[in-house]
Parts: C-alpha cells; sequence; structure tokens
C-alpha cells in the first residue's frame, strides 16, 4: 500500500492541489506527500484490475499504474460521497471528502497531569475520521507545539496550534488574595490564525510564567489588548469567564464581558463556546451564551474539551488526576470529572448532540 495519484496530462501546466501527485510522461507517478486517505472507487480502464476499495479499511489506498498514456479528458469516473473523479479538459483530479467537524478544544498529553492525549494517537484518530485539521490547546503552555506540528503536517492533518490560557481576574502582577486557583484566574482558549498569533501567544505564555505566575500561569487583559493579533478567542469551559457569569446568575455583567471580549478580538475574532457533557452547569451556561450570541451577533462554535482519546480511558483519566491532586481513587472527595463525555467524540457525534445549532459546528 502506497498512496494515491492526481491524474494529470502531461504539459497542461497546471499545479495539483495538496495531497495530490503527478502525471509525467503519460504515465503515472506516486503522490508526493505523506498523506493517507480511505476512500472506494472504481477508476476502469485507468487501472488494471479495477480498483474497489472499502473505506472503512486502515490501510492506504495503493492504486497501481498501468504502462500506459492517460485516456482522454472525457473520461472520468464519478463516485460519491467518498471521491469525485472529474475531468478538466486536459486534467483528471482526485476530490477526498473531509469530515464536516474539527475538535478546537483538546487536551493533550502535554496538559501535565490533566490531558491523556497522546499525540501519535490524537494524529491518526483525526485521519480515521477524516478531519482535515484538529487543535491542541493544553492548559497554560506550548510544550507540545513543535512535535504536534511535525506530527500532524506528516500525516497530512492541518496542526492549529493554541492553548487554554488562565487570565487572571484584575492584573497578572496582583497575588496573595484568592483561595485557589479557580478564584486566580479564569480559561480562555485561544488559537493561532497565522504566524503573528503564534508570535503572540509565544509571547502571552512566557509573560504568564515570568510575571503572572499565581497557582497557574496567568495573563491579563492589558496583555490581551496589546498582543491578540492574529489570534482568535474561545469562551472555554465552565471555568470560562462568561459560563461562570451566567451559573452565578449574573446575565447582564456576561453581556458586558462578552462585549467588552468581542472589542478585543475585533472582526469576529471571539467565539462563544458550546460544549454538551449532560451537566447541569453546561445546560445553563449553554443557554446564557446562547442568548449573548444573538443578542451581540457573535458566532458560536461547538467543542468538547478532550482530555482523552476514547470513552473507555475515562478510568485511566482519573487515575492521572488522582496523581496530579495527591489523592487515591479510594478517597471519596477526589478531584474527578463528572462523567465520560470528555474524549475526542466523532463527527457524526457532534454534529448529533449539535443539531439544534448547524453555526457551531460548521464554525
Amino acid at each position: 500500500m502506497q498512496a494515491a495519484y492526481l491524474l494529470q496530462r502531461e504539459g497542461s501546466g497546471l499545479t495539483c492541489d495538496n495531497n495530490s501527485g503527478w502525471l509525467r510522461s503519460g504515465l503515472f507517478s506516486p503522490l508526493q506527500s505523506d498523506f493517507r486517505v480511505r476512500f472506494s472507487v472504481w477508476l476502469a480502464g485507468l487501472f488494471e484490475p479495477p480498483v474497489s476499495v472499502d473505506h472503512r479499511q486502515t490501510s492506504v489506498v495503493d492504486l497501481q499504474p498501468v504502462d500506459q498514456p492517460i485516456l482522454p479528458s472525457d473520461r472520468f469516473f464519478y463516485c460519491k460521497p467518498w471521491l469525485d473523479v472529474f475531468s478538466s479538459r486536459s486534467t483528471l483530479r482526485l476530490i477526498m471528502e473531509h469530515a464536516n467537524f474539527v475538535h478546537l478544544h483538546l487536551h493533550s498529553q502535554y496538559s501535565l497531569l490533566d490531558g491523556a492525549i497522546k499525540l501519535d494517537d490524537l494524529v491518526e484518530r483525526a485521519r480515521e475520521y477524516r478531519m482535515p485539521a484538529v487543535a491542541v490547546t493544553d492548559h497554560g503552555n506550548m510544550f507540545g507545539a513543535v512535535e504536534f506540528y511535525s506530527k500532524a503536517m506528516a500525516a497530512g492533518v492541518k496542526p492549529i496550534i493554541g492553548c487554554e490560557v488562565y487570565v487572571a481576574p484584575g492584573s497578572r502582577l496582583t497575588k496573595g488574595n484568592a483561595r485557589g486557583s479557580s478564584e486566580a484566574s479564569y480559561h480562555l482558549v485561544l488559537l493561532c490564525k497565522n504566524l503573528v498569533g503564534y508570535k503572540n501567544l509565544c509571547y502571552l505564555i512566557s509573560t504568564a510564567y515570568r510575571d503572572g505566575f499565581y497557582y497557574k500561569p496567568r495573563i491579563d487583559w492589558d496583555l490581551l489588548a496589546k498582543h491578540n493579533q492574529g489570534l482568535i478567542a474561545l469562551s472555554a469551559c465552565l471555568g470560562g469567564e462568561l459560563p461562570t457569569l451566567i451559573n452565578l446568575n449574573q446575565p447582564d455583567e456576561a453581556l458586558e464581558r462578552a462585549r467588552a471580549i468581542s472589542a478585543v478580538f475585533d472582526n469576529r475574532r471571539f467565539y462563544l463556546e458550546l460544549q454538551e457533557n449532560y451537566l447541569p452547569e453546561q445546560a445553563k451556561a449553554n443557554q446564557g451564551l446562547v442568548k449573548i450570541a444573538r443578542e451581540l451577533d457573535l458566532p458560536m462554535v461547538a467543542t468538547n474539551d478532550c482530555h482523552y482519546l476514547s470513552r473507555e480511558e475515562a478510568f485511566a483519566h482519573e487515575v492521572l488526576l488522582c496523581i496530579q491532586t495527591g489523592k487515591t481513587m479510594d478517597d471519596p472527595n477526589r478531584m474527578r470529572f463528572a462523567n465520560e463525555e470528555f474524549y475526542v467524540k466523532t463527527p457524526d457525534e457532534m454534529i448529533e448532540l449539535f443539531k439544534d445549532y448547524p453555526d457551531a459546528i460548521a464554525n
């Protein structure tokens, strides 16, 4: 098993799309990148024997080339939903359909003693789910950014570098007045839109450790006002400022904070984050966020706050939390997640959960 092919007439002068190969001297040559794709297709006459591959197979499709020139441009095959093969004058192109959902809030093994998703497993799962991209948003650090970028790119998955940062309720320099980490900071998800955003995120995280560490590495809104270019913000989980205010029955304050945050992340770079984990607090937060989105015309996005790869790993994740907090599984007061919903769900699962909010899935 090797790769798929782009079929292109020699001398057409056209450049190929990503995840494509080249046709030279009237013969087929293999894909240049290492992108893997699962699809089912018959290209009668182009390959001998005709190829039929079940998209559910985990292996890479191997289209054996025939030692003959390409067929005339009016010969093509059309097969939905896994593959479109169409001709445009002298070109045949393979169009691989991908999933309509991407995880944008996810904690890898680099969310130390909290995230349990190994990057190799994450990339493989993204390919299995036909996700064109995936984000890693570890707690307060970017320790895994380079490894994540390298492995995702090698697998043909677009890496979205991000971080779930800790934002001080006031100045990051004010310390000593909180009874715990939940009082010392709110959560906010930041995603890099481009290289400018990546550099700004690096600066923010470095400053959080250097100047703002108090329970957690913290930034503040003074920093964000100056270093938000190239970044997209999500309102985060129940630890975010807006969900917290909503659950404290302060909807007016939540509305005004959303207005202020959207002014910092202007040009629709601030998204209200909806999650469905079957917690009553989350249901209340979602209702409040939807109202804010409608009143301020802010975009919404669906996430799952993934901490482990599959539902079956929830118990192992609970053990990990015990290690983090110095507790044992026998301690009834140990830190734990309320249920087993914080895994990397399939696109179909997410689409079903948010069928009433299709824009949140599309975003």
